[in-house]
């Protein structure tokens, strides 16, 4: 059994370098589509076709699809699911976008702080899984050591352009907090129905209705032809940015049953940010910029993260979350 839990954890930081080789192949595929949404739209429909194709071949997880399709049916899950789509699409719409610019390095460190800003928030004030963690003084110490690391990491990169090179570090931010209610809400999915692939099919399926929608009002403005152009440069091995996202989830569900939430969150945390130092060295964008600053940030980002996880909360029940309706 030690053997299975350290291959186990082992896997959670592969798991975490996938998510970063994902970043940037979402990246390069938006820059070769010449359009973040067309590749979006490739993205998502290569997910819905992965997740679908698995879940038709497994027994268990069809039967939660249809428990989940009753559960909408019932009101037993409210309206608020249709709102993981769009935010997951934020996150690949700023990967395509930001990756070439700042690298993968920061943007994995602004794009991990914003989803530790955002889930500290949810679990200080209990809006999921119908439990309320306080955020302790150490917690709020370990949110400002974070935030210390991506401030370090990023003041060798902004130079002369500050002003344009600070609003992509927003941008990322902003992606990371809107991830983290993505998460939550597909956790409270996982939860009511017991397997992650309900959650994972909700989410491509409002996401490709969202960008259909988008696409259609900028065809209808006008403005649409570079999403058109970008579908037609559609390749094979594109394939492997709709694969990586579902594989990563549903790995995520297999590890998270032997190690915990806690390991599995530390090793992906600690497979991401090292896994986007060596692509980055190996594997460099337009924009990349590492310096010395770059693994200091990550490495306290990281201490941040393991003080947050062990020490930084007070449990405490919840009154309220979205599954309370």
């Amino acid at each position: 059994m030690v053997g299975r839990r350290t291959a186990l954890i082992i896997l959670s930081l592969a798991v975490g370098t996938l998510l970063a080789a994902q970043a940037r192949i979402n990246s390069f595929l938006a820059a070769e589509m010449g359009d973040g949404f067309a590749a979006a739209l490739v993205v998502f429909s290569l997910g819905f076709t992965t997740t679908a194709a698995l879940t038709l071949v497994h027994p268990t997880a069809r039967a939660a699809v249809r428990l989940f399709l009753g559960q909408l049916r019932r009101g037993e899950i409210g309206w608020w699911i249709c709102l993981a789509g769009p935010m997951a699409i934020v996150a690949v719409l700023a990967q395509a976008a930001t990756v070439k610019v700042i690298g993968l390095a920061l943007f994995s460190l602004f794009f991990i702080f914003g989803q530790m800003v955002s889930s500290a928030s949810i679990d200080h004030f209990g809006w999921a899984m119908g439990r309320r963690l306080r955020l302790t003084p150490i917690g709020l110490a370990a949110v400002v050591l974070a935030l210390a690391g991506v401030v370090a990491a990023s003041l060798p990169r902004l130079g002369n352009s500050w002003a344009s090179t600070s609003l992509v570090f927003v941008f990322v931010f902003a992606a990371g907090l809107l991830m983290s209610w993505q998460m939550a809400l597909s956790g409270s999915v996982t939860a009511a129905t017991g397997r992650p692939e309900p959650a994972g099919l909700a989410t491509y399926v409002f996401g490709i209705t969202a960008l259909l929608m988008v696409i259609t009002v900028m065809l209808l403005a006008g403005s649409g032809t570079g999403v058109l152009h970008g579908l037609a440069q559609v390749k094979w091995w594109y394939v492997a940015a709709g694969i990586l996202g579902p594989v990563v989830v549903l790995l995520g569900a297999v590890i998270i049953r032997t190690v915990g939430a806690l390991l599995f969150s530390m090793g992906l945390v600690a497979g991401q940010l090292a896994g986007s130092m060596l692509l980055d060295v190996a594997w460099p964008s337009a924009g990349t910029f590492f310096s010395w600053a770059t693994p200091v940030g990550g490495a306290m980002a990281l201490v941040a993260m393991i003080v947050l996880q062990l020490w930084g909360h007070h449990p405490e029940l919840a009154a309220t979350g979205p599954d309370k309706g």
